[in-house]
């Protein structure tokens, strides 16, 4: 990871700091989605035909390879049992963001709310860090994403191929 790398990390979260924390949700497996500022319906029904999850003006997914912590300990990550996962997230209930950051060699996301609580991502398995930061204000999506080492803009043809 070089300097290139975390300003442009730095430039597209920039506008997400100080945004509420809307809304937690968990995908398939351990994959964990924060919405920040306000909140959209979601334009997608579920199976059963309840509505799917309210899309924040950002997001942050994180695949697999997560951990809430504080200054004291981890309180929960993505292999603690997964009846810890939701009240380890309520605490960031009624939080901002107070600040998001890359770590590490490779480019791992650092997340801090403003109760002092950090989600963090570390990928142990072979290939990149897998996480995602959406801006979904105006009309086309940018997606920011960790790939081969680098921060970099995802293009529409990249999503949903292979990661490696």
């Amino acid at each position: 990871m070089n300097r290139s790398d975390t300003a442009l990390f730095e430039i597209f979260t920039r506008q997400m700091i100080g945004l509420p924390l809307g809304h937690v949700w968990f995908g398939h497996g351990s994959a964990v989605f924060l919405e920040f500022g306000k909140l959209s319906p979601s334009k997608i029904k579920r199976r059963e035909g309840s509505e799917g999850n309210p899309s924040g003006e950002y997001g942050v997914m994180i695949e697999w390879g997560w951990r809430l912590e504080n200054g004291k300990s981890i309180l929960c990550g993505c292999w603690s049992d997964e009846d810890e996962w939701q009240p380890s997230f309520e605490m960031l209930r009624n939080t901002t963001l107070a600040g998001a950051s890359l770590t590490g060699r490779l480019p791992e996301i650092d997340l801090r709310f403003s109760n002092d609580v950090h989600c963090v991502s570390f990928m142990i398995a072979r290939g990149d860090p897998q996480w995602a930061v959406f801006d979904r204000r105006g009309d086309k999506l940018q997606t920011l994403v960790s790939r081969k080492g680098r921060v970099e803009f995802e293009r529409p043809s990249q999503r949903y191929k292979s990661k490696n």
